[in-house]
C-alpha cells in the first residue's frame, strides 16, 4: 500500500483505489480544471455551492425533503 500524507481517510481509498470511493467521489473526473483549481486556490467556496444545490433542491440536513423556503433557511440562502 503506498503512504499518503496528509490525505483523509477517503482520499487514502481513492488513491489506492479501493472500493466504492472511487465511484462515489469520481464526479471531480468530470470537473473543469480551471473550476478545480479556483476551488483549491480559495476563490471558489464549495462548501457555499453545496449549500446553494442542497437548498435549490429543497433538501434539509438529513437528506430529507422539507421543501424550498425551509431549505433555503436551513442552508443560510437569501432569497
Amino acid at each position: 500500500m503506498t503512504q499518503h500524507n496528509n490525505i483523509s481517510e477517503i482520499g487514502r481509498r481513492i488513491l489506492n483505489n479501493e472500493d466504492a470511493a472511487i465511484e462515489r467521489y469520481a464526479i471531480f473526473q468530470g470537473i473543469d480544471t480551471d473550476v478545480l483549481l479556483e476551488i483549491v486556490t480559495g476563490k471558489v467556496d464549495p462548501t457555499e455551492l453545496v449549500r446553494i444545490e442542497l437548498a435549490s433542491r429543497g433538501m434539509g440536513k438529513d437528506g430529507t425533503w422539507v421543501g424550498f423556503p425551509q431549505a433555503r433557511q436551513l442552508w443560510g440562502i437569501a432569497e
